[in-house]
C-alpha cells in the first residue's frame, strides 16, 4: 500500500514538473466536486504542498440541480478538505436558470459558472494564481471521441490540454480506473455523482456506451491509444500554430482582422483553413461556433475576390486586397445630430471639434475644413451614408459611394465617416472630399473650423 502511495504521488508530482504545471510556492484554487478525480487531486497537492510550498484553497460549487445529493456533496467537500486542514470554500449558484437565460446547455452553464466563480475566488483570495481541475485520462478520452463525432479537425481531436491560461490538469496522465483503485487502496472516500450514468448526454454514452463497448470487442487499451493519438496530433498542432504565426497574414486593423488575399491565396487548402480557423479563434476569443463548411464558405469568398459571409457576431468580406474579419457593431451607423453652436461632439467613433476662429489661423489638414459662419445659424447637420447620395465638387456632382470606392474604404468603415450637410446639400465628406459650394469670402474675418479625429482607442 505505501510503495502504490508514493508511485501514485510521484507520478503526479513529476507530471507537474515535467510539463511545468504549477511552480514553487504557486497560489492554488482546487476545484472540489468531491468526486475521485477531484479528491485525489486534492490529496495529492496536500501531499506535495509542504515540498513544494504552494497554498491551497478548495473551492466548490452547488448546481443546485440535485436537492438532496447536491447538498451532500456540499457538506462532504467542506469535511474532506476540512479533515486535511485545507479550507473549502462552496458557492450554491442556479445552473439551469443561467442555462435558459444564456440560451445555452445545462452543461455549458455549468463550466461557465465553474470557472467564471474559480477565477473570482482566485482574485479575492490570492489576488493571483492558478486553478487546478481533476481531468483525467478517460476525461480527455471522452472529450476526443466527442469531437470525432461532431467532425471536428485536428486541433479539435486532440483533446484536453494540461495547461490552457491559468487552469492546469494535473491528473491527465492517470485513469479514471487507477484513480478509483488508489482511493480504496488508501481508503479514502469519495462521492459519486449519478448524473455521470444517466444516458441523457452525449458525453455519458460515450462514457457509458461507447468506450466500453470498444475496450470489450475492439481494444481493451482504448483509452491509452487515444491517448498517444492525441499527444501525436497536440504536437503536430503546435507546429502548425507556430508556422501559422511565422506567416505573419493575420494582422489586427484596430479591433478588426484583415489577411492579405493574395499571400492566402498562395498557400494550400489546409493552411487556409488553419488561418481562418485561427483568425475567428482570435477575434472571438475561441475556436467555437465556427464549422468546416463555415470554413470553407469564407474560403470561397476569397478565391472568388467579392462577397460577404456572416457567423455569428461577424461579418466576413473582401475589400481593398483583404480577407476582413468584423463585428457587426462596426455596421451600426452613428445617430444623426444637427450643431447649432460651437463645441466639441461625438459621431460613433469621431470627436468633432467645432469652432470659430480668425481666417488667417489655418493650417491645410485633411480632417478639417473650413466653411462659412452662417452655417450654424441654420443648424449643420452631421450624419453616416445615404443611398444616393452625391456631392458637388468643381464643375460636376459625384455620388458619395463611388468616393468610398475609389479610395478604396473598406464597407465596415464607410457608415462611421462623418458627412456634413447644410440644408440639402453635402458640404464635406470628412476626410475625403469638401463640396465646392458655401466657400469662404476673401471679406470673412472669422470662419467655422470643422476638425474630424477618431477617438483613442484601448487596443
Amino acid at each position: 500500500m505505501l510503495n502504490f502511495f508514493k508511485v501514485m504521488i510521484e507520478r503526479i508530482e513529476n507530471y507537474i514538473i515535467k510539463n511545468n504545471l504549477i511552480e514553487d510556492g504557486e497560489n492554488i484554487i482546487v476545484g472540489f466536486s468531491g468526486g475521485p478525480d477531484s479528491v485525489l487531486l486534492l490529496y495529492a497537492l496536500n501531499k506535495l504542498k509542504a515540498k513544494h510550498g504552494y497554498s491551497l484553497i478548495a473551492v466548490h460549487i452547488n448546481h443546485m440541480i440535485r436537492d438532496e445529493e447536491a447538498k451532500r456533496d456540499e457538506e462532504f467537500a467542506v469535511d474532506f478538505s476540512q479533515s486535511l486542514g485545507i479550507r473549502c470554500i462552496t458557492r450554491s449558484i442556479p445552473v439551469i436558470d443561467i442555462a435558459k437565460r444564456d440560451k445555452i446547455s445545462v452543461e455549458d452553464a455549468g463550466r461557465k459558472v465553474r470557472y467564471g466563480t474559480f477565477n473570482e475566488i482566485l482574485e479575492e483570495e490570492f489576488s493571483k494564481g492558478i486553478i487546478t481541475v481533476g481531468h483525467h485520462k478517460n476525461d480527455d478520452a471522452e472529450t476526443i471521441m466527442l469531437n470525432l463525432i461532431r467532425g471536428a479537425g485536428t486541433s479539435g481531436i486532440t483533446g484536453i490540454i494540461n495547461k490552457n491560461q491559468n487552469i492546469v490538469r494535473p491528473l491527465l496522465d492517470i485513469s479514471k480506473k487507477e484513480i478509483i483503485e488508489y482511493l480504496r487502496e488508501n481508503k479514502l472516500p469519495f462521492v459519486e455523482d449519478k448524473t455521470n450514468y444517466e444516458e441523457d448526454y452525449v458525453r455519458n454514452k460515450i462514457r457509458n456506451v461507447l468506450i466500453p463497448y470498444i475496450e470489450r470487442e475492439l481494444n481493451p487499451n482504448f483509452i491509452d491509444s487515444l491517448s498517444r493519438m492525441a499527444t501525436i496530433l497536440s504536437e503536430e498542432d503546435k507546429f502548425l500554430e507556430s508556422y501559422i504565426k511565422s506567416l505573419n497574414l493575420i494582422q489586427w486593423d484596430g479591433k478588426d482582422i484583415k489577411i492579405d488575399i493574395s499571400k492566402f491565396l498562395d498557400l494550400s487548402l489546409a493552411i487556409q483553413r488553419r488561418i481562418i480557423l485561427e483568425a475567428y479563434g482570435q477575434l472571438n476569443g475561441n475556436k467555437k461556433d465556427i464549422s468546416f463548411k463555415n470554413i470553407q464558405s469564407i474560403i470561397s469568398i476569397a478565391k472568388n475576390g467579392g462577397g460577404d459571409f456572416y457567423l455569428k457576431d461577424y461579418m466576413i468580406y473582401i475589400a481593398s486586397g483583404y480577407l476582413y474579419f468584423i463585428h457587426l457593431s462596426k455596421m451600426i451607423s452613428p445617430k444623426e445630430m444637427t450643431i447649432y453652436e460651437q463645441g466639441l461632439y461625438e459621431f460613433g467613433n469621431r470627436l468633432i471639434d467645432i469652432q470659430v476662429i480668425p481666417k488667417n489661423n489655418i493650417d491645410k489638414d485633411k480632417n478639417q475644413e473650413i466653411f462659412p459662419i452662417y452655417l450654424l445659424n441654420e443648424g449643420l447637420s452631421i450624419r453616416s451614408r445615404k443611398n444616393g447620395d452625391k456631392i458637388v465638387l468643381k464643375g460636376y456632382s459625384k455620388k458619395v459611394k463611388d468616393i468610398f470606392i475609389d479610395e478604396k474604404l473598406p464597407k465596415h468603415l464607410r457608415d462611421s465617416v462623418p458627412i456634413f450637410q447644410f440644408r440639402d446639400d453635402i458640404i464635406w465628406i470628412a476626410g475625403f472630399r469638401r463640396s465646392f459650394k458655401y466657400m469662404v469670402n476673401k471679406e470673412d474675418e472669422f470662419v467655422l473650423k470643422i476638425r474630424v479625429e477618431e477617438k483613442k482607442d484601448d487596443k
